[in-house]
């Protein structure tokens, strides 16, 4: 794999862990939320963002445009603020109840205040250090992650984390097979054990599912067992890509900030 894979993961265990926790806030779902769920084994150590990578905060004075900005919400509790708004009929909101992520419906018909962790793309991005003698800026990986549970009912979760030129599948067993597939078309091998695809190939199934109306992921989501089967629908896909590269460039633009 190239190095731009080891870009995606950004600590996704703890974007998974920290999304979970600020769902206590919201509506509860009808199906138990994974909180327990061991998804660290979804990928190896070289796809951890780097140790000194510093997660970019979201601001409640930075926001997208036509962003709304409301304090004291029934998402957020009265002390709590939450910036919100559509992009082309498609709801995203970010604030203090969502763990520094921006959420995504990730299906028809949801309004801002009731996108559920499990429903939604959540997007998070993280700035690395610059290589300091040529004064060059590090990189800023983002984490575009769908999770769900694999059966409903179950704590096991897997699903798809993205970026811009990356697409891996979530699973819990990163030696076993893996596919992807839109609309049912013919299914995508993914490289073990990365279960990833980069550059044109990431490209090609990321535009397909932009595209298409679900997607179909196919791994062992459990640590032993017959492969399973999970599918998204693909709505929002394509303004959860916009925002990542809007959150990207407003910390390019001193906007936001990645503090210390």
């Amino acid at each position: 794999m190239i190095r731009w894979n080891g870009m995606l993961a950004l600590g996704a265990a703890a974007l998974l862990a920290a999304g979970c926790a600020a769902k206590k806030a919201e509506e509860t779902p009808a199906e138990p939320m994974a909180e327990s769920a061991p998804m660290a084994a979804a990928f190896d150590q070289s796809l951890l963002a780097s140790p000194g990578a510093k997660p970019i905060l979201l601001s409640s004075e930075v926001m997208p445009d036509g962003g709304s900005l409301e304090q004291g919400t029934v998402v957020t509790g009265k002390d709590g603020w939450a910036v919100h708004g559509e992009s082309e009929g498609v709801a995203w909101r970010y604030g203090s109840s969502d763990a520094g992520q921006l959420r995504v419906a990730g299906e028809p018909n949801t309004e801002w205040q009731y996108i559920q962790v499990q429903q939604s793309w959540g997007v998070q991005c993280k700035a690395e250090p610059g290589s300091g003698d040529a004064g060059a800026a590090g990189r800023t990986p983002c984490a575009i992650l769908r999770i769900a549970s694999v059966e409903p009912g179950t704590m096991a979760t897997g699903g798809l984390a993205l970026d811009e030129h990356v697409t891996c599948v979530r699973a819990a067993n990163p030696n076993e097979p893996a596919t992807i597939s839109v609309d049912g078309a013919a299914p995508v091998s993914l490289p073990q054990p990365s279960l990833c695809l980069s550059g044109a190939d990431s490209d090609a199934i990321q535009k397909a599912m932009i595209g298409g109306q679900n997607v179909s992921v196919m791994a062992g989501f459990y640590p032993s067992g017959p492969a399973k089967t999970m599918s998204f629908p693909t709505h929002g896909l394509a303004q959860a890509l916009a925002m990542r590269a809007w959150i990207v460039e407003q910390y390019k633009a001193g906007k936001l900030n990645a503090p210390d």
